[in-house]
């Protein structure tokens, strides 16, 4: 009778095995698994590895869950395949090993298993264990989607929203970011929020955008819980109510929530919902700056420069405005600006003045912009709202220290010495020269005269880029597309090309051109791969009409007739409207 209830037991515990909860496994008898898996039933193997892994009743143990885990994923078990993927993922009792993961994910996704399937798109999606993959994930994630796996019902929301890997398109965005909502995902019900909150496909809607916060941060999620104390304290949707701002700032503070801290450091110098305290304001803005919160950065320089609950220190100021400026704070370029030209703070510099007066001008900042027409009247770029043009370049010679770089660049009436311009470009170069810093990019990037170096040449594109020089724009693209001197980013990339190909550059039409064909980042599309060539074709100089006319005449041959006809009307229609029309 002994036996038949031990039986019966072993039984029931194979029945069961899908459904056990971590308390269930008090139960069952260790020996019991033990025994039905060394006689290959992987469904105890499965769970064996879970006891050991959880440490369930029993001391944790990831070689002995491992190896439980192997057996049955060997035997064909979907769920131990899958475990086995995760350990080598995260490198969790195991060596992390992207390509043992990889494995294991695709066996237990071939099988369908949803979590297998979630969990290898995103090793797509992040390039783990090979190339970025978009058009992979999008197809991994859809499966598990398609099963009612919440997270890659997530996932699919994020890529409809940005744009990676598939067209853009908030509809889909808020399709998915739904479902994976009414299951009660938080990330998705915060993403629904802010849906509601900006009107993304939906009218914007303050009021449903605090039901869809208050649940995600009933679950704990930070970055709802901070959004849903700025609904309260901006009464958005609801009345303004300072208190419950407060306690919803500091349930996210305490969570170690940037945004949060600061906003919390506010209210405690305003007094809002609280008593105030400058002292206990100045400490969570502190925090906030720790984890380099350019708003706390900003704010904290106010405090300093006008004595708010602090004594004033211009020293300080300066400090605190400087690390908010170079995270591209326009407020605090400003008053870094301000600070350079008055000598406050700081040894006066009107060169520095200028740069930084540039640099808050081009985000829109009104108080840079009054100045910099008071005093030097640029021009705005056409089609490059607020990046403006250099017009200084008379001051301390910089138009000279480039133009001498370049003639020691190509050897034009002097004898060709990089090294000498390397110095000049860089005296230029540091006055904001949009020239001079692309010449020290390629001098990076082709080590000539100095090693290559792929971050500086980044930095220097970048810089270049950002006040609209063409050439520049399509060597920041190359860099991202190559993943030189970072990590590789396909979005980056097309984004500069499509900036420099807006300038009629014809190498950064044809690079987009071939970004469409070959889905680098995007979903593959002949028509927009056939338009950029066909653009590219038409504005490409002697050296590479050919080439750029070659491909686009290769990709025409597998469009209709009719598809030829809009593609080309549409390509000539953005040209005569960049001013780029050459006629043909």
């Amino acid at each position: 009778m002994e036996n038949l209830f031990r039986l019966m037991r072993i039984a029931l515990a194979c029945l069961s095995m899908t459904v056990l909860q971590a308390n269930d496994y008090d139960s069952i008898l260790i020996d019991d698994l033990i025994m039905m898996a060394q006689h290959n039933n992987a469904a105890a193997q499965l769970h064996l590895g879970n006891i050991y892994f959880e440490g369930i009743g029993v001391e944790r143990n990831y070689a002995e869950a491992y190896g439980w885990w192997l057996m049955a994923a060997n035997q064909g078990n979907a769920d131990a395949q899958n475990k086995l993927g995760l350990m080598y993922d995260t490198g969790v009792g195991v060596e992390q090993d992207f390509q043992e993961a990889l494995k294991w994910y695709y066996y237990a996704s071939q099988q369908g298993h949803a979590g297998a399937q979630y969990n290898l798109g995103v090793m797509y999606a992040e390039g783990n264990g090979g190339a970025q993959d978009f058009e992979g994930a999008h197809e991994l994630y859809l499966a598990a989607a398609q099963q009612g796996h919440a997270p890659a019902q997530y996932s699919l929301g994020v890529m409809y929203e940005t744009g990676e890997g598939v067209a853009q398109n908030y509809k889909e965005a808020y399709n998915w970011y739904s479902m994976a909502a009414n299951q009660e995902l938080a990330e998705a019900q915060f993403k629904m929020g802010v849906f509601y909150a900006h009107g993304f496909h939906v009218k914007q809607d303050y009021k449903e955008a605090a039901k869809w916060y208050q649940m995600a941060a009933e679950q704990g999620f930070a970055d709802a819980q901070s959004s849903l104390g700025a609904i309260y304290r901006h009464g958005e949707g609801v009345e303004i109510d300072f208190h419950e701002a407060y306690k919803w700032y500091r349930i996210a503070a305490d969570q170690g929530h940037a945004e949060a801290q600061f906003n919390l450091g506010q209210m405690y110098d305003n007094g809002e919902g609280v008593q105030k305290d400058h002292q206990e304001a100045l400490r969570w803005l502190l925090m906030a700056a720790e984890q380099g919160n350019p708003n706390a950065y900003n704010y904290l320089g106010i405090k300093y420069e006008y004595g708010t609950g602090v004594e004033r220190d211009m020293d300080e100021a300066y400090k605190w405005y400087q690390m908010a400026a170079r995270k591209g704070i326009a407020q605090s370029q400003n008053a870094l600006a301000m600070l350079y030209e008055y000598g406050a703070g700081v040894e006066q510099n009107l060169d520095e003045a200028y740069r930084w007066y540039i640099l808050a001008a081009k985000q829109g900042y009104l108080d840079a912009v009054d100045y910099l027409e008071k005093i030097y009247k640029p021009e705005l770029i056409p089609g490059f709202p607020y990046k403006w043009m250099d017009v200084a370049n008379n001051r301390n010679f910089t138009e000279d220290q480039f133009a001498l770089g370049s003639m020691f660049y190509n050897g034009d009436g002097v004898k060709q010495d990089f090294q000498k311009a390397l110095g000049w470009w860089l005296m230029a170069a540091e006055k904001w020269h949009a020239g001079a810093q692309y010449g020290l990019a390629l001098l990076y990037t082709n080590g000539e005269g100095v090693k290559v170096d792929y971050k500086e040449a980044l930095k220097w594109s970048m810089m270049a880029a950002e006040q609209g020089h063409m050439y520049a724009q399509n060597n920041l693209a190359l860099l991202y597309e190559s993943g030189k001197g970072t990590k590789k980013n396909y979005k980056e990339a097309r984004t500069w090309y499509l900036y420099a190909a807006e300038q009629g550059h014809a190498p950064s039409q044809y690079a987009l051109g071939q970004i469409y064909e070959k889905g680098r980042g995007v979903t593959k599309d002949k028509e927009k791969a056939y338009y950029w060539y066909f653009i590219a074709a038409v504005n490409a100089t002697d050296d590479n009409r050919e080439e750029y006319s070659s491909e686009r005449d290769r990709i025409k041959k597998s469009l209709s007739a009719k598809q030829l006809e809009k593609i080309e009307n549409e390509a000539s229609v953005w040209m005569w409207e960049q001013g780029l029309w050459l006629g043909f």
